[in-house]
């Protein structure tokens, strides 16, 4: 069952998404038809619906036992409240690390943030210059002194906890670390550490280390080291491996 639950909720195209994201073990159902497919298992309404969900008619629930699913919203709207929203549509970007030297990481990042078409700011962060790009250079993510979504680190790893401390101190909501972690076992223990401490403390979701980045062409955000811009389609892709993103880029 739970895998056939998960072959219906990828069929779905049309399926909407959560509000918010609570613990998926708590209970994830596929609500369509006359019936209920429960993920894990127990439960009420288990077992496979009488009629398979069609794309137009079912929707998704992340709920807690006994308490009823929580609000639905189309896949194309991000409530202000889901979790991810700040990394996946966020309203405003900072780059830490943001660079005018040609084939650096932080000036990759840069020429695809501004070519990408964002609407929102996207401000450069670079304690070293006044301006990066033609742009106003800040810095530290808190002397910007405005709301900050997302914050994409591009400096080198010893800095990183700190960059990340900087950026809660803006309220940033998510950060994608580009950085790789340090090379010696126990530093890089004791680097990771830190910042799952800042994560959990100060409520900043992180992506990486070393992350190949986020990419959304429904709003123009191209937060990545790719050389070549995804187009616009109906097909995500969520991939561990950074040279798998950049394959599939190529080919796109």
């Amino acid at each position: 069952p739970r895998v056939a639950a998960r072959q219906e909720l990828v069929a779905g195209d049309e399926a909407d998404v959560p509000l918010g994201v609570g613990d998926p073990l708590g209970g994830l159902r596929v609500l369509g038809g006359q019936g209920a497919l429960d993920l894990c298992g127990g439960g009420k309404g288990g077992g496979v619906p009488p009629a398979p969900p069609s794309p137009a008619n079912y929707s998704v629930a992340l709920h807690s036992r006994g308490r009823p699913p929580r609000p639905m919203l189309r896949r194309d709207r991000m409530h202000k409240s889901a979790y991810l929203r700040a990394l996946l549509s966020p309203a405003s970007i900072a780059l830490v690390g943001a660079s005018g030297r040609p084939g650096s990481m932080g000036r990759i990042l840069f020429e695809n943030l501004i070519g990408g078409g964002f609407a929102g700011p996207v401000y450069a962060v670079n304690p070293n210059h006044r301006r990066v790009l033609a742009r106003r250079s800040y810095a530290s993510v808190a002397a910007i002194k405005k709301p900050i979504d997302l914050a994409l680190i591009a400096t080198p790893s010893a800095a990183v906890p700190g960059v990340v401390e900087d950026a809660a101190e803006a309220r940033a909501k998510a950060a994608v670390i580009m950085s790789v972690a340090p090379r010696e076992a126990g530093e890089a223990k004791r680097w990771r550490a830190a910042l799952e401490k800042t994560s959990s403390e100060r409520g900043v979701r992180l992506l990486g280390p070393y992350s190949f980045g986020v990419m959304r062409t429904g709003i123009g955000l191209n937060a990545t080291l790719g050389s070549t811009p995804a187009q616009p389609g109906r097909l995500a892709l969520i991939a561990q491996s950074g040279a798998v993103c950049a394959a599939m880029l190529d080919f796109a």
